[in-house]
Formats: structure tokens, C-alpha cells, sequence
């Protein structure tokens, strides 16, 4: 087992999923669980406005998304191109991404993250949701926009003015210390 760890911008992540979600993520393809794939885009969330380079273009990622790379997912899980698509696609069904796919790059919001808890102490709110109706027009986000104003810290507390969770009427809200401070990396 490999011991060594890595530091994470958040100490714990709040999830929002379905109960047919978990049992997706319980099942495995190939060997690897859905859900350390889920754990590993959870890993890679961006928690403040950031951009990644992808053969020289610069990718926007707004709080709350992920750039997931198929090539170096499929490389990474040992599951080829066709699966991990299947994968993601049924991610995607359960509420548990939602993905925006470009030629430059595959960016997924993370709609099952309600919330995090920063090192400081302090609650943010994902201001991405699995609700397009949410979105002006009913379109999806803009990555190249600024930051989603719904995306909130306020002393402490998550923004108590978000109604993410009424869309969720049958989800199971899961307060997770699989993330809290150091984790240690898969072998």
C-alpha cells in the first residue's frame, strides 16, 4: 500500500445522491469501483476559480468542476475509452455529474456536492446544481464566465438561501469524512 498522502483545499465534502445512484456506485466495471471514480473527480474538483492548459488551450474552470480527461482516466482506472464514456454517461443520468464535452476538453460540474468544509472552518456552498432550469435560458453554465454567484461562504455557513436541495426531493444527503484533511493515495 502506498503510504504516501495528499493534501486536499477542504476537509469535508457534503453529497447529495440518490439511493439509485449509490447503487451505481456500487457497482464496479472492469475491476474498479464507480466509486473511486467519483472519488477521484472529487479529488481533482476545483474549489475556486481555476484554469487548466489542454494542448496549449486554456480550459476556465469554475467552483464546484472538474477537468476529466478521458485519455488519462481510462489510463489511470485501466478501463477503455467506450466504458469509462459509458460510465460517466450513467454518472450523468443519476444526478451525479453533468457534463459539458468540447474538442478542447470534457469539463463536468459536480452536481452531487452540495457543500464543502474549508481547512479555516468555514462552509462553502457548490453553486452548481443538477437543475438546467437553474441556468439562464435553461443553458447550461458558461466556463468561461466568472464564478457562480451562487457559490457562497458567509461566516462560516453555507449560503442558507440556496434551494438546491428542493430539487432533490428523494436524495440521500450524505455528510462524508472520506475527505477530511490528508488522504492517502491510491496504489
Amino acid at each position: 500500500m502506498n503510504t504516501s498522502s495528499t493534501s486536499l483545499p477542504y476537509n469535508k465534502v457534503n453529497l447529495s445522491l440518490t439511493s439509485e445512484a449509490i447503487d451505481f456506485l456500487s457497482d464496479t466495471t472492469n475491476g474498479t469501483s464507480h466509486f473511486a471514480i467519483l472519488i477521484q473527480l472529487i479529488k481533482n474538483m476545483s474549489v475556486t476559480p481555476s484554469s487548466t492548459t489542454k494542448r496549449g488551450n486554456v480550459i476556465m474552470l469554475d467552483v464546484g468542476q472538474v477537468e476529466c480527461s478521458i485519455h488519462s482516466y481510462c489510463a489511470k482506472f485501466g478501463i477503455g475509452r467506450k466504458k469509462f464514456e459509458a460510465i460517466m454517461r450513467k454518472m450523468e443520468q443519476h444526478g451525479i455529474i453533468r457534463m459539458h464535452r468540447s474538442r478542447l476538453a470534457t469539463v463536468a460540474d459536480m452536481t452531487c456536492i452540495t457543500s464543502w468544509l474549508l481547512p479555516d472552518g468555514s462552509t462553502m456552498s457548490n453553486g452548481i446544481d443538477g437543475d438546467p432550469a437553474d441556468h439562464p435560458n435553461g443553458q447550461p453554465d458558461n466556463h468561461n464566465a466568472m464564478p457562480h454567484d451562487s457559490s457562497h461562504v458567509y461566516n462560516g455557513k453555507a449560503d442558507a438561501a440556496s434551494d438546491r436541495n428542493e430539487h432533490r426531493d428523494d436524495a440521500v444527503v450524505m455528510s462524508s469524512d472520506l475527505f477530511a484533511g490528508q488522504l492517502q493515495s491510491e496504489p
